[in-house]
């Protein structure tokens, strides 16, 4: 996975001597047991990559670095107090825990704007627990899921592998890449635009698709003989399918709506600046 924007920026000011100079990096391996009732893991980073692969059951196993950078040697001392170890906490509904890094004591008052705590961390999951995966800015990805998965970055790219849940992405900037994916599944881009959408569906769950960008191409594939209700939006861009759905303007926005295979649920793709292609896949991925 490549760098994210903001960790490539702090090199180049860090090597010029300017903001953000003051650093230290550590790096750990561990788990975490699980308390009993867990039925939901919250991973919340400011900024940082995340990766979720399965896991054993009643663990969270991580692999993970943690980089603090500061403006000055006495703030890079004060961050340090607050914390740059990941750590595991009740949420705050039954059932929910949350790994992240702490938050400052009280009493601690360090300025937000003058320093980054990023994270770069591989986590082992049970695959039936419900994960929700947050970072300010950085790429998410999450692989072999049974129960619901949520990522959401503020700039960054996802990837969802081999997933069998309903799933709900969301990133401002990056790529968007969906493989073998087995369930419900909502994307949105709604500030910025992203580079690219890559879908390939094994199986359409009954929630549907739900896909949204404001800018960039969406490629998507479903299996060819997926029972759907195809709603396709496209204002500025093309569009095509393989499913031979007639393709439609109206008042300039190109169309593609109507039942393949006798209907089902709801497939929705939409780029307000770009082009869509919806392919019948022969061979599940």
């Amino acid at each position: 996975m490549r760098h994210a924007p903001l960790l490539l920026l702090l090199l180049a000011l860090a090597s010029c001597g300017g903001r953000l100079a003051h650093q230290v990096q550590e790096a750990e391996k561990g788990e975490f047991a699980l308390p009993p009732g867990t039925r939901v893991l919250q991973v919340q980073v400011e900024i940082g990559n995340v990766t979720v692969h399965p896991g054993p059951a009643g663990s969270v196993g991580f692999d993970a670095s943690v980089r603090i950078a500061a403006d000055t040697p006495e703030l890079l001392a004060a961050v340090q107090r607050v914390g740059y170890r990941l750590g595991l906490r009740p949420g705050d509904a039954p059932g929910v825990a949350v790994l992240g890094l702490p938050a400052p004591p009280a009493g601690e008052t360090v300025d937000p704007k003058a320093y980054l705590r990023m994270v770069r961390a591989v986590l082992r999951v049970p695959p039936d627990l419900e994960v929700v995966v947050r970072s300010g800015e950085g790429h998410l990805a999450a692989q072999g899921r049974t129960a619901r998965v949520e990522l959401q970055s503020g700039r960054g790219d996802l990837h969802l592998k081999e997933c069998r849940a309903d799933a709900v992405l969301q990133t401002r900037r990056g790529t968007v890449v969906v493989d073998g994916h087995a369930g419900a599944l909502k994307v949105r881009s709604d500030d910025c635009s992203v580079q690219a959408m890559q879908l390939f569906v094994r199986e359409v769950g009954a929630g549907g698709l739900d896909v949204y960008t404001s800018h960039g191409d969406i490629v998507a594939f479903l299996p060819e003989n997926a029972a759907f209700e195809m709603d396709v939006v496209v204002p500025m861009g093309k569009g095509k399918n393989g499913f031979q759905i007639p393709i439609t303007r109206e008042d300039g926005v190109v169309l593609m709506q109507g039942k393949v295979h006798g209907g089902g649920p709801r497939v929705h793709l939409e780029s307000r600046r770009g082009s869509i292609s919806l392919g019948a896949e022969r061979a599940a991925r």
